[in-house]
């Protein structure tokens, strides 16, 4: 078997009946084990000695002390690996408790929405500015459709030539006849306060699960190529905060295409409110 441990429990648990007996391991130098942990002499002799329809017994002790040491070297990588994998959920798990002090925060009923969006709409615009997005026209429309409005007029307005000052003052105006508009949908100011909220949690939750698959991603990349990176655990990490990062920038993206694109809809024969983002 690949492992020590293995070998004994296999042997532990042919015994168990208590009948007097021996057990005896037959291995061979094709086998994987061998052929993946051994110098390169184990090939050469292989290929010297082809098999040729006798079966030799390999009783000199370079032979057994081989088959140990390749033994030794599996448990060595299976343990490593799995110190590795520690490591590396070490990380996740600290990731994860920052996303839940944020979950916990936003449902603390003394936030309000105004301490949500005004902090929200600072942070889009900042990106904005970073990516340049406005001096793009086609990328900026596209980022307006899918953040802000799907009327082409207000898109229109919006990516004509404006200051940054200028641009920023008619989203805000957007922004608040949007807000003031949902408001009146909902009726109450408990609603709203809910629908925004719900806005936030729907979109740090959506991200959170992308973010856990590409961490997933990273690691199989980072263990994939091992023996290439001096530091694997060292190379997570840089990966691991820069998707972090990321997942921030998409949370907010995704915070505020829900707050202006969500779709409020009301039953008109029992008054019920139902809520769709898309």
């Amino acid at each position: 078997m690949n492992s020590l441990r293995m070998d004994l429990q296999l042997r532990g648990r042919s015994g168990r009946q208590g009948d007097p007996g021996f057990s005896q391991f037959y291995v061979s130098l094709e086998d994987t084990l061998v052929w993946e942990n051994s110098s390169d002499w184990v090939q050469k002799y292989v290929k010297k000695n082809e098999y040729n329809g006798t079966i030799r017994e390999l009783t000199r002790r370079k032979f057994r002390k081989l088959f140990r040491s390749a033994q030794e070297l599996v448990d060595l990588k299976s343990a490593n690996s799995r110190m590795q994998n520690l490591l590396f959920d070490d990380i996740l798990k600290q990731q994860r408790e920052k996303v839940y002090a944020i979950r916990d925060w936003l449902m603390d009923p003394a936030v309000t929405a105004e301490d949500l969006i005004f902090p929200l709409l600072n942070r889009v615009y900042n990106q904005m500015l970073e990516k340049q997005i406005p001096d793009q026209l086609d990328t900026f429309a596209y980022f307006l459709l899918e953040h802000f409005s799907s009327d082409l007029n207000i898109i229109q307005d919006l990516t004509q030539k404006h200051p940054n000052s200028d641009l920023f003052s008619k989203l805000n105006t957007l922004v608040a006849t949007t807000i003031s508009h949902k408001k009146k949908q909902l009726h109450t100011e408990q609603a709203f306060q809910y629908y925004v909220k719900l806005c936030f949690l729907k979109a740090i939750d959506t991200c959170w699960i992308n973010q856990v698959d590409r961490l997933d991603q990273i690691k199989r990349i980072v263990q994939s190529k091992n023996s290439k990176i001096l530091s694997p655990l060292q190379e997570y990490q840089r990966e691991a905060k820069s998707s972090y990062l990321e997942f921030l920038h998409a949370f907010d993206d995704l915070a505020i295409s829900y707050l202006m694109l969500g779709v409020i809809e009301e039953n008109s024969k029992t008054g019920e409110l139902s809520i769709k983002f898309v």
